[in-house]
């Protein structure tokens, strides 16, 4: 949250955001107590972040508004809206369950069946609710980046890491096998895995979480997406090694 220039707050799939600076919040996701001392600084959030300046004119680049996402008649995320101009980091706080990765997951297209999406989610002004899956495949991952909690997770565990990276460039950017790897290799190096070269050829299982998550993180920036989503991305790091990745993180952004 350091890094966050706004501050959304999650509770039970509601939106309720917190329209000053952030810095003067501590916020723990596991402590209801402090959460809901963090609420009574929010209000309802209808569309734009309210500040003593005035209102904030309507974001180009992401603009979410009352978005739902339900598995039958039980809905997991309710009414939820934010923007988010280009350069700019939105920090999403709730406790666990409240529907964080679930609206990620919404921004990417990811949502599972029998999972239903409703309401708005706009890039650059282009609605992408409602989009069939084929045009998703070109947003995801190109235009639209996610790092996920569990980089092992995230990682095919029979496939070297280098090959994962550079299938990112031969899917979104029509690259070569030879050019994508040479490109996978210099971001497994920008990212600040040791040695790159050997470690392109390496499997998941032969790195550590610090280094997989930074593959993970090569691979969501290889084609220079307009948004990038980070879900708790150091959740099953140490402390050292997360301060790390928030670090590169920031960087990369700028």
């Amino acid at each position: 949250l350091a890094q966050a220039d706004q501050l959304a707050l999650g509770h039970q799939g509601q939106g309720l955001l917190e329209g000053g600076p952030i810095g003067r919040l501590i916020v723990d996701d596991d402590n209801a107590d402090r959460l809901r001392h963090i609420r009574q600084y929010t209000y309802p959030f209808s569309g734009r972040f309210q500040f003593s300046g005035g209102i904030m004119p309507p974001v180009a680049l992401l603009e979410v508004s009352d978005l739902r996402v339900r598995f039958g008649s039980v809905g997991v995320v309710r009414g939820v809206s934010f923007h988010l101009e280009r350069g700019e980091t939105l920090g999403v706080v709730g406790e666990s369950g409240c529907g964080k990765s679930m609206t990620g997951h919404a921004l990417m297209g990811m949502v599972p069946r029998p999972g239903v999406v409703e309401g708005s989610i706009r890039l650059e002004g282009r609605e992408l609710i409602g989009l069939p899956e084929s045009a998703w495949r070109g947003i995801r991952g190109s235009q639209v980046a996610l790092v996920m909690q569990d980089p092992f997770a995230s990682l095919n565990p029979v496939m070297r890491v280098g090959d994962q990276v550079a299938e990112v460039l031969e899917v979104h950017r029509g690259w070569s096998r030879r050019r994508a790897r040479e490109e996978a290799e210099s971001l497994l190096r920008q990212v600040g895995v040791p040695e790159p070269q050997a470690s392109a050829r390496k499997y998941p299982h032969q790195m550590s979480g610090g280094q997989r998550q930074r593959v993970v993180i090569a691979a969501a920036f290889a084609c220079r997406p307009k948004v990038l989503i980070a879900d708790e991305p150091t959740t099953a790091l140490d402390v050292t090694v997360q301060a790390e990745v928030l670090s590169l993180l920031e960087e990369l952004q700028a």
